[in-house]
């Protein structure tokens, strides 16, 4: 899929594009979520990519998380696996001892 840079960190997709952007298919999403994103991202900005995004899931507002670090596109991966072992064992239980 092919982005452009339009002023204003905002995204737009290119009109042949639309059948398979990702945007269009996220109101179907209705498993839980977790979104970790860098507020200083600037491959998918918070304003024009991050925010719309999240808003558009079909995922109920309950299960549906967005965690915002102060980094950029990479975020810390001890902070990553952290809160997605949190959400893991939110969603799907704590791990069992044998």
């Amino acid at each position: 899929m092919a982005l452009l840079r339009k002023p204003r960190n905002r995204w737009i997709i290119r009109p042949s594009d639309r059948l398979v952007a990702t945007i269009n298919f996220a109101p179907r999403v209705k498993v839980p979520v977790l979104m970790p994103n860098g507020r200083f991202d600037f491959f998918f900005p918070e304003e024009g990519s991050q925010i719309p995004m999240f808003r558009l899931l079909g995922t109920p507002d309950a299960q549906k998380r967005r965690v915002v670090y102060d980094t950029g596109h990479n975020i810390a991966r001890p902070d990553l696996i952290r809160e997605s072992l949190d959400w893991l064992d939110t969603h799907l239980g704590p791990v069992r001892q044998p």
